[in-house]
């Protein structure tokens, strides 16, 4: 395993029980609570008023259901509209990385939410949302998500 730089923003590796993926989340957010083991949720420090929240999700999806409407659905879990469903992933969304692989991106780096989500061919998927209340993602928060959607690993079932 690389030693870890000291500028490194992430904290150590997890692993939940029957994932099939490993991340790493910001050093400076705490683990929040759930019941649901397909969610591990993070709360950031509140910054005037702001908390930012970052959701690592385990995902079972229907074959017939479309990234966007998934990923409509994480940001309505984030108490975000995210407006017509067929203009979700229009530009500026698009794609960004889980891990080393390419995910739909739904959300605006300058919003309020954002996630980005993949599946895998068997109807399982993972994704990675953020939200903050009251107020917008900043470049800050930004990189912190970017980074922690990066640092996922995919194993093998």
């Amino acid at each position: 395993m690389a030693a870890r730089r000291a500028d490194d923003p992430l904290g150590p590796r997890l692993q939940p029980e029957g994932w099939r993926i490993s991340f790493r989340a910001p050093k400076q957010f705490l683990r929040g609570e759930s019941t649901d083991p397909s969610i591990v949720p993070f709360l950031g420090p509140p910054v005037l008023g702001v908390q930012p929240v970052l959701v690592f999700w385990q995902v079972a999806v229907p074959g017939s259901k479309t990234d966007a409407a998934i990923s409509a659905e994480i940001l309505r879990e984030h108490g975000m509209d995210p407006g017509p469903v067929d203009e979700l992933l229009e530009p500026p969304a698009g794609s960004g990385a889980l891990g080393d692989r390419t995910a739909t991106q739904a959300g605006r780096p300058d919003g309020p939410a954002m996630v980005r989500f993949m599946r895998y061919d068997d109807g399982s998927g993972y994704a990675v949302s953020v939200s903050v209340s009251d107020g917008t993602i900043d470049d800050e928060l930004y990189h912190l998500y970017n980074s922690s959607c990066e640092s996922i690993e995919y194993r093998v079932p």
